[in-house]
């Protein structure tokens, strides 16, 4: 009796349980808010059952600032491996393209891997960035903010080569991801992106038609040739 008192006493307020959790890092207007996204993953313990309700916040897993937390989602309790499973989101929305090399290179440095805890139960998942990320790859001189966002619009020939490698990865991912593909395709064909869809140029815009009117084997096509043809982020 002695020691089940102990194991629901002075043990028990040691207990801990393993949470998996999985962050799928989206970057709006760019991508779509919806499906993996960019999936990074972490272990943690917590000292109760995570929580829907309930944010996880602190420096060690978002760095200096005011604690905005991660909401938990998609709970599971796995009885086999002893642990939760779960996801929760992060929207680096807003900002020029530049920026999403550093937001990801951030999230790394805040102790998040590239990966899932979905390649326990499928062997054949696989990162849509690759198992690694290259930051060196993607590393942009420091600019003003409007010359970022310039950079976006201006001819791929007058840009630094590290921002085309940034703009052809992305393109890549958003394939690799089935997210916003006819966006996808305009930035290849055409090496621009625009913010603002009433800024857009009337090449931008026709190329945009011209991927709506594609019939799928024509779609197909052109997935297998950006897929050759582009940047990888690792």
């Amino acid at each position: 009796m002695s020691d089940s008192k102990d194991a629901n006493g002075s043990r028990g307020r040691d207990l801990r349980y393993t949470v998996e959790l999985d962050l799928h890092l989206f970057f709006t207007p760019l991508m779509q808010d919806w499906g993996d996204g960019i999936v990074m993953t972490r272990t943690l313990q917590l000292p109760f059952p995570p929580d829907g309700k309930i944010a996880i916040a602190g420096r060690s897993i978002e760095g200096d600032g005011q604690p905005l937390g991660y909401r938990i989602r998609n709970i599971t309790w796995d009885v086999d491996r002893d642990r939760f499973i779960a996801t929760t989101v992060a929207d680096c929305g807003g900002g020029p393209l530049a920026y999403i090399g550093d937001d990801i290179d951030r999230h790394l440095t805040e102790g998040w891997s590239i990966g899932s805890w979905q390649t326990h139960y499928d062997k054949s998942w696989k990162s849509p960035i690759g198992n690694r990320f290259d930051r060196a790859k993607f590393d942009i001189e420091v600019m003003d903010e409007g010359d970022l966002y310039k950079l976006e619009t201006m001819p791929a020939s007058k840009r630094p080569g590290a921002f085309n490698e940034l703009m052809s990865a992305l393109v890549r991912l958003l394939f690799n991801l089935n997210n916003n593909e006819a966006l996808a395709y305009v930035m290849y064909k055409t090496k621009t992106y625009f913010q603002d869809e009433k800024e857009q140029s009337p090449k931008f815009r026709d190329a945009m038609q011209g991927y709506e009117e594609m019939t799928s084997d024509e779609r197909d096509r052109v997935r297998r040739n950006v897929m050759r043809r582009t940047s990888r982020f690792c």
